[in-house]
Protein backbone atom coordinates (compact mmCIF):
# COMPACT_ATOMS: atom_id res chain seq x y z
CA UNK A 1 0.00 0.00 0.00
CA UNK A 2 1.48 3.46 -0.62
CA UNK A 3 0.70 6.71 1.03
CA UNK A 4 2.48 10.07 0.87
CA UNK A 5 2.88 12.18 3.83
CA UNK A 6 4.20 15.80 3.72
CA UNK A 7 7.33 14.81 6.26
CA UNK A 8 9.15 11.87 7.21
CA UNK A 9 7.55 12.78 10.63
CA UNK A 10 4.49 12.11 9.72
CA UNK A 11 5.23 9.72 8.06
CA UNK A 12 6.67 7.49 10.58
CA UNK A 13 3.84 8.51 13.05
CA UNK A 14 1.07 7.19 10.78
CA UNK A 15 3.15 4.10 10.73
CA UNK A 16 3.44 3.63 14.17
CA UNK A 17 0.09 4.11 14.54
CA UNK A 18 -1.55 1.86 11.64
CA UNK A 19 1.15 -0.43 11.82
CA UNK A 20 0.65 -4.40 12.73
CA UNK A 21 4.16 -5.00 12.76
CA UNK A 22 4.67 -2.97 15.91
CA UNK A 23 5.82 0.03 14.54
CA UNK A 24 7.96 -1.06 11.77
CA UNK A 25 7.20 0.74 8.71
CA UNK A 26 9.33 1.99 6.00
CA UNK A 27 9.16 5.69 4.92
CA UNK A 28 11.23 6.53 2.15
CA UNK A 29 11.42 9.52 -0.31
CA UNK A 30 10.06 9.74 -3.40
CA UNK A 31 12.17 10.71 -6.95
CA UNK A 32 10.46 13.30 -8.39
CA UNK A 33 8.15 12.86 -11.30
CA UNK A 34 8.05 14.97 -14.68
CA UNK A 35 4.40 15.19 -14.74
CA UNK A 36 4.57 17.38 -11.10
CA UNK A 37 4.57 20.97 -11.83
CA UNK A 38 6.88 21.92 -8.57
CA UNK A 39 7.20 25.15 -9.46
CA UNK A 40 3.62 25.67 -9.95
CA UNK A 41 2.68 23.92 -6.64
CA UNK A 42 5.19 25.92 -4.75
CA UNK A 43 3.75 29.42 -6.17
CA UNK A 44 0.47 28.16 -5.45
CA UNK A 45 1.19 27.56 -1.92
CA UNK A 46 3.00 30.58 -1.48
CA UNK A 47 0.03 32.33 -2.23
CA UNK A 48 -1.97 30.70 0.49
CA UNK A 49 -2.19 31.98 4.04
CA UNK A 50 -0.26 29.60 6.37
CA UNK A 51 -3.61 29.29 8.65
CA UNK A 52 -5.43 27.35 5.44
CA UNK A 53 -6.03 24.17 6.27
CA UNK A 54 -4.63 20.98 4.89
CA UNK A 55 -8.13 19.79 4.29
CA UNK A 56 -8.62 23.14 2.08
CA UNK A 57 -4.90 23.16 0.64
CA UNK A 58 -5.61 19.67 -1.04
CA UNK A 59 -8.90 20.89 -1.93
CA UNK A 60 -7.35 23.75 -3.95
CA UNK A 61 -4.73 21.62 -5.62
CA UNK A 62 -7.45 18.65 -6.83
CA UNK A 63 -9.42 21.31 -8.31
CA UNK A 64 -6.76 22.75 -10.70
CA UNK A 65 -5.24 19.22 -11.30
CA UNK A 66 -5.00 18.54 -15.15
CA UNK A 67 -6.85 15.98 -16.18
CA UNK A 68 -3.61 13.52 -17.00
CA UNK A 69 -2.99 14.24 -13.28
CA UNK A 70 -6.76 13.20 -11.54
CA UNK A 71 -6.47 9.97 -14.24
CA UNK A 72 -3.50 8.75 -12.00
CA UNK A 73 -4.49 9.30 -8.29
CA UNK A 74 -1.05 7.61 -7.42
CA UNK A 75 0.52 11.13 -8.93
CA UNK A 76 -2.05 13.47 -7.80
CA UNK A 77 -1.18 12.37 -4.43
CA UNK A 78 1.72 12.84 -4.60
CA UNK A 79 1.28 16.52 -5.84
CA UNK A 80 -0.73 16.67 -2.67
CA UNK A 81 1.88 15.65 -0.30
CA UNK A 82 4.38 18.34 -1.89
CA UNK A 83 2.12 21.21 -1.35
CA UNK A 84 1.31 20.02 1.73
CA UNK A 85 5.24 20.00 2.16
CA UNK A 86 5.40 23.43 1.40
CA UNK A 87 2.85 24.46 3.24
CA UNK A 88 4.40 22.98 6.33
CA UNK A 89 7.88 24.88 5.01
CA UNK A 90 5.72 28.17 5.22
CA UNK A 91 4.36 27.56 8.62
CA UNK A 92 7.58 26.79 9.89
CA UNK A 93 9.09 30.06 8.79
CA UNK A 94 6.58 32.16 10.11
CA UNK A 95 6.71 30.69 13.06
CA UNK A 96 10.24 31.15 13.35
CA UNK A 97 9.94 35.33 12.30
CA UNK A 98 7.10 35.29 15.04
CA UNK A 99 9.47 33.83 17.44
CA UNK A 100 12.66 35.71 16.53
CA UNK A 101 10.19 38.76 16.97
CA UNK A 102 8.94 38.23 20.49
CA UNK A 103 12.20 37.99 21.46
CA UNK A 104 13.16 41.39 20.15
CA UNK A 105 9.98 42.69 21.82
CA UNK A 106 11.32 41.18 25.23
CA UNK A 107 14.99 42.56 24.61
CA UNK A 108 13.86 46.23 24.00
CA UNK A 109 13.39 48.77 26.71
CA UNK A 110 10.86 50.49 27.79
CA UNK A 111 9.11 53.34 26.33
CA UNK A 112 10.02 56.37 28.54
CA UNK A 113 6.99 58.61 29.20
Amino acid sequence: MKAYFPTKGEASEAGEAASQRKGLISALPVRRVDEIPYAQLRWIVGNMHVGTSDDDLKADIKGRAKSGMTANPDLLAQACAYALASHRANQGLVAHFRLEEAKHEKQRPAPKR
